[in-house]
């Protein structure tokens, strides 16, 4: 979602082929519709933040 939403916040359109001066992006399209190597990597970073988010915790007392 924040990805998105720094494309859409700088103007970025969908467009077949990724285009830095026409700021069009292949990828802003519904998260159904994401090519399934696109959808996979959340499943790698999910985890691995909350990982990462929990190792900074301090640790719980019982």
């Amino acid at each position: 979602m924040r990805w998105c939403r720094y494309y859409f916040y700088n103007h970025w359109t969908y467009g077949g082929k990724k285009d830095k001066r026409l700021r069009l992006h292949p990828d802003l399209v519904p998260y159904d519709e994401l090519p399934k190597k696109e959808q996979d990597k959340d499943d790698f970073y999910d985890p691995t933040i909350r990982d990462m988010v929990d190792a900074m915790l301090p640790e719980k007392k019982s």
